[in-house]
């Protein structure tokens, strides 16, 4: 199920924020963007009287990983994440998303043990609060860990609670890792609540190693070559919403990018057409 909206991941715009955050905002809402997800609670709360202003809402926010994976005990965890769980209530966020792992932070499957555990703790905390939790994968949870055929994507299906804990896909990251996008929202489509949506440029080369991908390999929504009207179309047809949010990482000319992105999903969107 999908409607018209569709959001932008500021991590996009990560460095104009710092230069010009009023104009960069207002930009993002004259191209047609309706809510933003935030990278951290800590962002939200420093930009909340913008986006009021603006008419940006906000229903998903990415949160600080060091919260889960730096804490030292899960009590810790839990105390730290109260803490954004609050912040998250005052303002009005329907879901929380674990973004990100060091290199040192996913080295062997004992790594994502503990962090599966931990995330299923902070489902827990979460749910008791009325707001949704989820991960945002990347590409090198596909890879095999410490010389074993287990991969940390592996370890995550196996030991993560689904109900309390559930998937923001990114399409651009399957893809590299050398999945078929369409093919994994079909396999994982019970799981999966969220998209984050980018182009890649065709050809690429599969790698597991997210440092390997040049910012050139990052598009704006149909300047490559991803098959995005196939997986917007299936996410029209699932019985419940699924968020979209556009995120392009790099970008030469990125206001620009994200505008044609913005331009894309008014064509694409299946319920825009109803």
């Amino acid at each position: 199920m999908l409607n018209s909206s569709f959001g932008v991941q500021l991590y996009s715009i990560r460095d104009l924020l710092d230069v010009d955050t009023g104009h960069t905002l207002h930009r993002l809402a004259e191209a047609g963007y309706r809510f933003v997800e935030p990278s951290t609670t800590e962002q939200l709360v420093e930009l909340a009287p913008l986006l009021d202003d603006l008419g940006l809402r906000v229903q998903s926010c990415h949160y600080d990983f060091a919260h889960v994976v730096e804490a030292n005990t899960e009590r810790e965890v839990l105390a730290r994440m109260q803490a954004v769980v609050d912040q998250a209530q005052a303002l009005g966020v329907t879901c929380l998303v674990f973004p990100y792992l060091k290199p040192e932070q996913r080295e062997t499957p004992s790594d994502y043990h503990r962090l599966a555990d931990r995330l299923n703790l902070v489902g827990e905390l979460t749910a008791a609060s009325g707001i949704k939790h989820a991960y945002h994968h990347h590409n090198f949870e596909f890879a095999p860990l410490a010389g074993t055929r287990t991969s940390g994507w592996d370890v995550l299906c196996e030991r993560l609670d689904r109900r309390l804990t559930r998937l923001q896909l990114d399409v651009f990251w399957v893809a590299v890792a050398g999945l078929d996008p369409l093919a994994f929202l079909e396999e994982h489509e019970s799981w999966i609540d969220l998209v984050h949506l980018k182009d890649l440029r065709i050809p690429f080369t599969q790698t597991f190693d997210e440092q390997g991908v040049t910012p050139s390999a990052f598009r704006a929504l149909g300047q490559g070559g991803l098959a995005l009207e196939s997986i917007l179309s299936f996410c029209a047809r699932l019985p419940r919403p699924i968020a979209l949010t556009v995120e392009q990482d790099f970008g030469t000319l990125i206001l620009e990018e994200l505008a044609a992105s913005a331009r894309y999903l008014k064509v694409h969107l299946p319920a825009s057409r109803t």
